[in-house]
């Protein structure tokens, strides 16, 4: 970036439409053109919006804001000053010719200051003077009240989360103190949605903002706009992976259409989806970011793994993230004497109902008269457990009483004949 060619410093791009840049030191009573060139893409053109005149400090300095507006009597108070052309160990402010104490720049654009113990109870004119630059003119933007009881301009002391999806919708509780009468809430300067909840406390969703940035959250109201903090700080793009504590109801039908609430944490409106056993579902609704309702889709019978996952990440399964589709069957063919099957049936359905077709599937069926025994290796013990369904009574037949999902099971049939065993599917 140059100032009638000459190289400014300090160039930092805040936005695409934003930067700011140092003036070169060698140039003086004199208007140049300000010309931005990016690498690779081209310069801008010369226009009489770009000039700039050295030697004027006529409104180089000036003040647009202040926050709190008022303080208590005698008191030394923080207060921030915005506005232009400050200017870090050159800078100084008085309150109605008084000076202030403790001057901080922290930009050209933003400092601190307290306020002077010397007045009480009456309205003064906040100036920014900068040595060899010159004086804020006097405007009302600049006035500052003593002794206005309960005064004091929004604070923020916490966000929670500190960071989430750069596609927005992240819901941001910001605790601090004087946000009655909040008018907006921004992020890094971008209006979000906000709602209000107390003095203390405002819920916001954040806008879409760049990955890997950090933005300021601050509150504005009628007395000022809370100061920036590192208690304000808002990461984009950092956030932890969504997590499943809850899924509500656990089990539908096989032809899905089953509204299913998720409790948990990270969900993010507007870029969050949800999996049922890798099948997505509709409908996504994200109520909070510790909570949301989808429509389970159509799946074969079975239990699957829930699955949200956001612009950070996917959810990790667990015992509470299963979801049960029912009223599906399974098939097996059954051959004369021994047959090795795995059970894919209802996990835990015990062996009375599974032969005898009492698992309250119409379609499956009854095969008590066919299916003589049913026999499970048992590896820790080395042998063979048995189920002799069609003998009950036999002392000691019954090893083992219920089907295990996913377990191998060699199963006898009287037969003559192959039969079809069929039922409900786990």
């Amino acid at each position: 970036m140059t100032f009638g060619g000459f190289a400014g410093s300090s160039v930092v791009v805040n936005s695409a439409n934003w930067l700011t840049v140092y003036t070169p030191t060698s140039l003086a009573s004199t208007t140049v053109d300000v010309i931005v060139t990016v690498s690779g893409v081209g310069t801008s053109t010369n226009t009489t919006a770009d000039n700039y005149t050295f030697g004027c400090s006529s409104g180089l300095v000036s003040v647009t804001s202040l926050s709190p507006t008022c303080g208590a009597n005698l008191t030394a108070t923080l207060v921030n000053v915005y506005g232009t052309g400050f200017v870090s160990g050159t800078t100084s402010v008085s309150f109605g010719g008084y000076a202030g104490t403790s001057v901080v720049v922290n930009s050209p654009n933003w400092l601190t200051v307290y306020s002077p113990t010397v007045l009480s109870n009456t309205t003064v004119d906040v100036l920014v003077t900068v040595s060899g630059v010159g004086t804020s003119a006097n405007t009302s933007l600049d006035n500052y009240t003593f002794g206005v009881a309960g005064c004091a301009g929004p604070v923020v002391t916490s966000i929670n989360p500190a960071s989430g999806s750069s596609s927005g919708g992240t819901s941001v509780t910001i605790t601090g103190s004087g946000f009655t009468g909040a008018t907006s809430v921004t992020f890094g300067g971008v209006a979000a949605t906000f709602n209000f909840v107390s003095d203390s406390s405002i819920t916001a969703t954040s806008p879409a903002g760049t990955l890997g940035t950090t933005v300021d959250v601050r509150v504005i109201t009628p007395l000022g706009t809370s100061p920036n903090t590192t208690a304000d700080n808002f990461t984009y793009g950092t956030a932890a992976a969504p997590t499943v504590t809850g899924v509500s109801p656990s089990s539908g039908p096989i032809g899905g259409g089953t509204t299913v609430t998720i409790t948990g944490t990270g969900f993010v409106s507007g870029s969050t989806t949800v999996t049922f056993g890798g099948t997505a579902g509709t409908n996504v609704t994200v109520a909070s970011s510790t909570s949301l309702t989808v429509t389970a889709p159509a799946h074969t019978g079975g239990q699957f793994d829930v699955v949200v996952t956001t612009g950070n990440g996917s959810s990790t399964t667990s015992s509470v993230t299963k979801f049960t589709y029912t009223g599906g069957t399974i098939s097996y063919t059954l051959s004369f004497r021994w047959t090795l099957i795995v059970w894919n049936g209802a996990d835990g359905m015990t062996v009375g109902n599974a032969v005898s077709g009492n698992d309250g599937n119409s379609a499956t069926n009854d095969l008590t008269a066919q299916i003589t025994l049913i026999a499970r290796w048992n590896a820790a013990q080395q042998r063979w457990d048995l189920s002799f369904p069609a003998q009950a009574n036999v002392p000691g037949a019954n090893d083992f009483t219920t089907l295990v999902k996913g377990t191998a099971y060699f199963v006898a049939i009287a037969g003559p004949n192959s039969q079809t065993w069929t039922v409900q599917q786990g």
